[in-house]
């Protein structure tokens, strides 16, 4: 194991997570670093308590699970220094994301920052000149995947939306915590998804689909899975409600939802504004319960905007089963 380490801080809804740490694992690959993924912000739990071991476990990649865990911790080099003043506060808790629009036109395109950075919350986009101060503040960090490889800091902390990612890394080095694995796989011999079952997202809340939805049921039909299971993963009830009228052998896991969510917040988002974390951990648990069932069901549709079913395709690796809509 490493004496240098990567702090992987969780942004936004588990798709993003998932890829972001495996684009951070391979980064620490690379850059021969012991990773800590740091999920304790509150989107999935109580705040300030790491949930992420509790639910996944990583295979073959040198990792801890705690700041404890980092010997001298305070005597080390960091990036960016502000955060390492304060290593266990989330990354909203410091910075928002932000990027130049004027600024991103005319710097030269492996600029770091270019596609967008973390900024100081006290540091406001309000003017260039603060624009450009921005860009060149050392303690606003470029997202993760646009780090340098020869950052020489003993600590690097880590954060990103979506950035590229390996699938094989995915796949390989990033595992479910073995009871949850049992229940995932009991799930799928209960409802048989592995036969004759084609596996839907469907994301209708604060991230609409690109496609029309009744071109999606169109798809189901003209490619023979209207007789056949239909496995169906939604953040919005409504949409279950319109496929048990469509489909005679729907299937979904009943799921506690807040109402009156509508459509500008996800699930996701609506326990830690609320600050309800026992509801932010059983969505956690529900949503990867889903993610996992949909690329167990023989054939997979997957929603090509959403990172959530990105993550299903690429566990489900098996193109000529696999379509987007």
């Amino acid at each position: 194991m490493s004496n240098r380490f990567l702090i992987l801080k969780g942004t936004a809804g588990i798709g993003n997570r998932l890829i972001t740490l495996a684009n951070a694992i391979a980064y620490a690959d690379k850059t021969n670093r012991t990773i800590l993924v740091d999920w304790s912000d509150g989107q999935f739990g109580i705040k300030e308590e790491n949930v992420f071991y509790r639910y996944f476990a990583l295979n073959k990649t040198p990792h801890i699970q705690s700041i404890k865990d980092i010997k001298n911790y305070y005597s080390l080099s960091h990036y960016p220094k502000r955060w390492a003043l304060h290593p266990n506060s989330a990354v909203y808790d410091i910075y928002k994301q932000s990027s130049s629009y004027f600024f991103t036109r005319i710097i030269p395109s492996k600029f770091p920052k270019k596609s967008g950075y973390w900024c100081l919350k006290e540091k406001q986009n309000n003017t260039l000149a603060q624009q450009a101060l921005n860009l060149l503040n050392k303690n606003n960090p470029p997202f993760g995947g646009n780090y340098s490889t020869k950052m020489k800091e003993d600590v690097v902390f880590f954060a990103d939306f979506c950035p590229p990612f390996s699938p094989d890394i995915l796949r390989n080095h990033i595992k479910l915590s073995d009871w949850l694995n049992s229940e995932i796989e009991h799930l799928t011999k209960k409802h048989q998804l592995e036969r004759d079952t084609v596996g839907v997202h469907i994301r209708m809340t604060d991230k609409q689909p690109v496609s029309d939805l009744d071109q999606l049921i169109k798809k189901i039909k003209n490619l023979g899975f209207e007789k056949k299971q239909v496995f169906l993963a939604t953040d919005n009830p409504e949409i279950e409600d319109s496929f048990q009228g469509i489909f005679s052998n729907l299937i979904f896991l009943p799921k506690w939802r807040p109402e009156h969510i509508g459509k500008q917040m996800g699930v996701h988002q609506y326990a830690i504004r609320n600050k309800d974390y026992g509801m932010a951990e059983r969505q956690l648990k529900e949503s990867i319960i889903d993610m996992w069932l949909l690329s167990k069901c023989e054939y997979l549709i997957y929603q090509k905007n959403s990172s959530f079913s990105r993550v299903s395709a690429v566990l489900k690796n098996e193109p000529t089963k696999t379509v987007s809509w």
